[in-house]
């Protein structure tokens, strides 16, 4: 983590102006540049600022002090917090495009991911079903096992399932929060959030204690669209943030993929909209692979001791199947757990389909399932069975 100089204490007064949206900031960051510019200037300049209104200045006059923002920083600094502004290298370059980028980001964690040469992002619902959180945390896995960071907003369902998924790799994963960064939403998450802020990234352009309000979401929604190279949409409903942020996605010129979802279901119908409105589907994750990395696969060697990967590109005559992403730990299952898992892949939904598929008897079975469960190559829900 990189010590704050003058410049960042700037952007960081800046950022602390919590009744100026993120818009506004960013509007202001454009126009000076310098954000010791921005501190400095007086009304007569604001008011040229486009939608600069004259509650927005009185709002930024009010903050006109530096102390504060020194306290905060040690603090920043304490909980190995790194604020990244919009003219420091490390910024995410992809945000850079947006139509208003953030003019301050805090982060936790891994900053490096931020800027990782492969990054997908993973939406959908926060009530979604076991299957879709199913599918949501085998995608991210195998993402990540490829060397493609995953980007979420830590929200119920399908986003913490994409960044479970990740985890279960080496924690390539970027959560974007709608708060402060040392506020954690949902409170459950909290965990979740620890364990983020260790393997992979934490990251949000809100001042440290500003709550996850309901209208920052959207705001968060384009900077998920913004570090993601393309978007996985699961289970989203109509109208949904899920459909927010693929929309920016779209209007960047991004790829959009989306899982189907059961038409006789208003579960997922946002995804099947995304479909017949042109999106790619998405069966298995070498879809979004494939779309992503063209005709290299690229995987990932994490250096001991240090927080770095480097790129090991593997040539394209090397096919991506849908079995070759566990063949190494799949070497490791019994015959019997390896049929098991087999059947299940191949559709078998419920115990008494799986019996009937591999021909056995159900204390042989439980015994598989436990095994397959507790290694994590599948999951057990209300009775129905998902390979992960």
């Amino acid at each position: 983590m990189k010590p704050i100089d003058k410049e960042a204490l700037y952007w960081l007064w800046l950022a602390s102006v919590t009744e100026l949206s993120p818009i506004k900031k960013s509007r202001l960051a454009k126009a000076f540049g310098d954000p010791e510019a921005i501190y400095e200037a007086s009304p007569s300049q604001l008011r040229r600022i486009p939608r600069f209104t004259p509650d927005n200045i009185e709002k930024l006059e009010a903050h006109r002090s530096l102390e504060p923002v020194e306290r905060m920083a040690e603090q920043l600094a304490k909980s190995k917090v790194s604020i990244l502004p919009v003219t420091d290298p490390e910024y995410p370059q992809s945000l850079l495009e947006l139509k208003d980028p953030p003019a301050l980001l805090f982060a936790r964690g891994r900053t490096e991911l931020l800027n990782a040469p492969l990054r997908a992002g993973i939406v959908g619902s926060r009530s979604c079903t076991p299957y879709g959180s199913s599918q949501a945390e085998k995608f991210a896995r195998v993402f990540s096992e490829n060397g493609i960071a995953v980007v979420s907003g830590m929200a119920y369902g399908i986003d913490t399932a994409a960044h479970e998924g990740a985890l279960r790799f080496r924690g390539s994963t970027v959560a974007v929060l709608g708060s402060g960064i040392n506020v954690c939403y949902p409170p459950e998450n909290r965990e979740l959030f620890r364990r983020i802020a260790r393997d992979g990234v934490v990251v949000t352009e809100y001042y440290p204690g500003e709550a996850a309000l309901r209208y920052h979401f959207p705001q968060r929604n384009r900077i998920i669209s913004g570090l993601s190279q393309c978007l996985l949409v699961i289970e989203a409903r109509a109208k949904s943030g899920a459909l927010i942020t693929a929309g920016y996605a779209l209007d960047e010129g991004k790829e959009v993929y989306a899982i189907p979802q059961n038409i006789n279901t208003n579960r997922g119908s946002g995804s099947n909209e995304l479909l017949k409105a042109g999106a790619h589907m998405a069966t298995e994750p070498e879809d979004v692979i494939f779309g992503l990395c063209g005709d290299v696969r690229v995987r990932y060697e994490v250096k001991p001791g240090r927080n770095q990967v480097s790129p090991v590109p593997e040539t394209a005559g090397r096919a991506l199947s849908g079995t070759s992403y566990d063949t190494e730990r799949e070497k490791t299952l019994t015959d019997l757990n390896r049929l098991v898992l087999t059947k299940i892949r191949d559709g078998a939904e419920t115990p008494d389909e799986l019996m009937e598929a591999a021909g056995l008897d159900i204390s042989v079975m439980n015994l598989a399932l436990s095994e397959l469960e507790l290694s994590g190559f599948i999951r057990i829900e209300f009775g129905r069975l998902y390979a992960l």
